[in-house]
């Protein structure tokens, strides 16, 4: 009675094998027919197949599910169906790569000799030149799935890395569509904004990394590594990010002016200065002596203050920034002076005093004023400018302002 019991599940096993080897031909028949291929068909014999234990860990199955499926993707790319096309996209890829690795294993006498290889390559090469998983990611960008969007990105930038499509290494280097080039580095550029935007912020770090040294976008890969590893919580690594890019890149206001932040909040104001040197020498930019005159504004050496707004403003003159810098130190002089002046009973001293007061805030006017006149919304601007002309009339009833502003 045992023996009967297991030939009869031998037989059944071996009819329930034959079936789904007939589905599987079935399905690839389905997709191949010239005229109305049947792509839901194949899909649902192909998964039968993938869900018996007889035959879903074959090279063949799992090598024909990747084939239905991207079939079926390409004809959805045909009516730019990309939501569709790159939904079956990823399920090819996935089935080819698991197909590559069931095709190397050893046969019964422990050899290898595998079948599917160079299609493999070939079908591979063809999902990645047709950008199906660029365009669904770019839906999911649209979209602000986020997670989806990088998910896929990554998995197209990490195809030309794939040990399959190096089956037949001539066929991969003479396919100049396949070359790490500008194309490329922008496909690793967006994988890597994406993550920014889902806050994966390790991802972030892994894609930008690669565009180091590549003359592609670099600075925003300094600028957007550095900010993953501020939101990490890294100061370390922060750093070095900041260090490193503020090096390569010193017109980066980003880098800089962290760099900068980083080395004051920790009250390092000589690293601080001295980074701002090098940067400085290697380009002298309006940005750069704005922050270094902004250090020594807030430890009130105006004089050093004064020198490097001065040098950012005759380099920019349409700079605001540096401008309003100049005004409101001329303006603060003005205004320690007339502090002073509360304590000088003398009439003659007060008298010349006052003079100097006058001197100090006439000066802050032009620099004041451009600053006000490039940028009308700034409420600081408008704030000091007003408080300008109210002291000037109070030494100096007959002066007209410029602005009716009072």
């Amino acid at each position: 009675m045992k023996r009967f019991i297991i030939l009869f599940s031998v037989a059944l096993v071996s009819v329930m094998c034959f079936a789904q080897k007939a589905n599987i031909s079935k399905a690839k028949s389905f997709v191949e027919a010239e005229e109305n291929p049947n792509y839901d068909e194949a899909k649902s014999l192909i998964e039968a197949a993938l869900l018996d234990e007889s035959t879903r860990e074959q090279a063949k199955t799992v090598w024909t599910a990747g084939y239905v499926y991207e079939k079926s993707a390409m004809a959805s790319a045909s009516s730019q169906d990309w939501v569709n096309a790159g939904l079956d996209a990823l399920k090819a890829y996935d089935y080819y790569v698991k197909a590559y690795n069931l095709d190397l294993q050893p046969n019964a006498k422990g050899k290898v000799k595998p079948v599917y290889g160079k299609k493999i390559q070939e079908s591979m090469m063809k999902i990645y030149k047709y950008g199906l998983l660029v365009n669904y990611s770019v839906e999911m960008q649209n979209n602000q799935n986020w997670t989806n969007a990088y998910n896929t990105m990554d998995k197209h930038v990490s195809m030309l890395d794939l040990p399959l499509m190096m089956v037949d290494p001539k066929v991969f280097a003479n396919d100049t569509s396949l070359r790490k080039n500008d194309t490329y580095y922008g496909y690793v550029y967006w994988a890597g904004r994406f993550a920014y935007n889902g806050e994966m912020y390790n991802e972030v770090i892994k894609q930008f990394s690669k565009l180091k040294g590549t003359g592609y976008n670099e600075q925003a890969a300094y600028e957007f590594i550095a900010g993953a590893y501020d939101n990490l919580k890294d100061s370390e690594n922060y750093l070095k990010t900041l260090k490193e890019g503020s090096t390569v890149f010193p017109q980066s206001e980003y880098l800089i002016n962290n760099l900068i932040i980083y080395y004051t909040e920790k009250n390092q104001k000589e690293e601080a200065i001295n980074y701002l040197n090098i940067a400085i020498n290697n380009n002298p930019t309006p940005q750069l002596y704005n922050v270094l005159g902004t250090i020594y504004r807030n430890d009130e050496i105006f004089d050093k203050a004064l020198t490097y707004f001065t040098k950012a403003v005759e380099l920019n003159p349409d700079y605001s920034n540096a401008n309003y810098n100049i005004g409101e130190i001329y303006y603060t002089m003005g205004e320690l002076i007339n502090e002073a002046n509360m304590k000088i009973n003398d009439q003659n001293t007060l008298k010349i005093k006052n003079a100097e007061r006058l001197e100090k805030y006439m000066m802050a006017v032009p620099y004041m004023e451009k600053a006000y006149e490039l940028n009308n919304e700034d409420a600081d601007a408008l704030r000091v400018l007003k408080m300008i002309y109210y002291r000037i009339k109070l030494l100096n009833p007959k002066y007209q302002p410029k602005h009716s502003i009072l």
